[in-house]
Formats: C-alpha cells, structure tokens, sequence
C-alpha cells in the first residue's frame, strides 16, 4: 500500500501487479526480515507456511504461491497448481482433510513399509491407492458459495478432529472465512470478533 516508509518499492501498481511478486515480497518479509533474527540462536527452528492467493493484474484466473520455510530455511515461492486446474490445497494439520479427500490417513506409506512393501513399490501402490479412494470435491464450475462452505467444512473437520483425537487439541478457536474472485476482490464471510457482541453492538 505504499504506508511504510522502509518499503517503498514494495508497493503493488494495480494495473501490473502479480501475485508471484506478492508471494515473493511475503517470502522476504517473513523469512528475511522476521524469522532469520527471531530464530538465529534456535538450534531447532520451527516449520511454517503460508500461501499467497489471487488475481494478478490483468488475469482471469487465479494463482496460489506457496511460501515454506523448513529447518531453517525456505525456497522461493512455489506455484501449487497451474492456472486453469482447480483444486484444494492444505497443510498444517492434513490428518482430516487428507482422510475426507484421500480415503487414507497420512501414516499410510509407513504402514504399507511395515508390512514389508518394497521402498520402491510404496509410492506407485500410493499412486492406486489414491486413484481408486480419492473423492473429488473441488471442481471447476463450483459455485462460490458451494466452494465457501467446503472451506468451512474442512476446517470445523479439522477441528474437531484434533478435539477428539488422543491427545491436546492443536486446532481451534473461531474460523475466519474469506472469498476472493475475480470482480469482487476480497470479501469476508466470516469473522471472529475480540469482544462480545452484547456489550459492544
């Protein structure tokens, strides 16, 4: 937006910008800027993504960059899927979402190597396996609103997977739901609030 004054050749022209420089400038931000001094003196550094969405200037469709930063370090930003193809894409906590979509659970290439699958067969059984269980419930022509409530879906699953798995629950607290297309920009669709409604109306 051009309001920081230490970043001025970050500021986004709307008639040029693209998503792929926004996801770079996210990359610089995050990694350079923030996590390289916070985490300097950590022998263990923690594990974080995030992903930059949307229109580029002058698009009709969409792009999703992925930013992830592992062991310390991070690559430059990856597109998840080629413009025209329509998908989901998740991580964090993929345990629920990846037994909805996949049909399996994430620990299934370690259990097919217990049971004494060849390394080199483990990934094309994979491959099968999730040619005949994966359910596609994302596609192309979906409704907006059909694709707001899948999102919705995949995380109130996701949090109450982790609630009543074994162990503390790692997801929680108020969903946040946001729609971004192509003529509309931005739109909120849910959101938390940090304060009660009834004493501040």
């Amino acid at each position: 937006m051009g309001n920081d004054p230490r970043h001025e050749d970050w500021v986004l022209e709307p008639s040029q910008y693209s998503i792929r420089a926004v996801a770079e400038g996210l990359r610089r931000f995050f990694f350079e800027e923030l996590y390289v001094p916070a985490f300097k003196e950590f022998e263990e550094k923690p594990l974080l993504g995030f992903v930059a969405a949307g229109y580029s200037a002058g698009e009709g469709l969409a792009e999703e960059w992925r930013i992830q930063i592992s062991g310390g370090q991070c690559a430059e930003p990856e597109l998840l899927r080629e413009k025209e193809a329509a998908g989901i894409s998740w991580s964090g906590e993929p345990e629920a979402i990846t037994r909805v979509l996949m049909g399996h659970g994430t620990m299934l290439p370690e259990v097919l190597r217990e049971l004494g699958v060849p390394e080199e067969q483990v990934a094309p059984a994979m491959g099968q396996i999730r040619a005949r269980l994966e359910v596609p419930m994302a596609l192309a022509a979906m409704p907006i609103q059909d694709a707001i409530d899948l999102a919705a879906f995949f995380v109130d699953a996701t949090v109450n997977f982790s609630r009543f798995a074994p162990g503390p629950p790692t997801v929680g607290g108020p969903i946040e739901v946001a729609a971004i297309t192509k003529h509309e920009g931005f739109k909120w669709v849910r959101r938390k609030f940090y304060y009660d409604a009834r004493y501040n109306p």
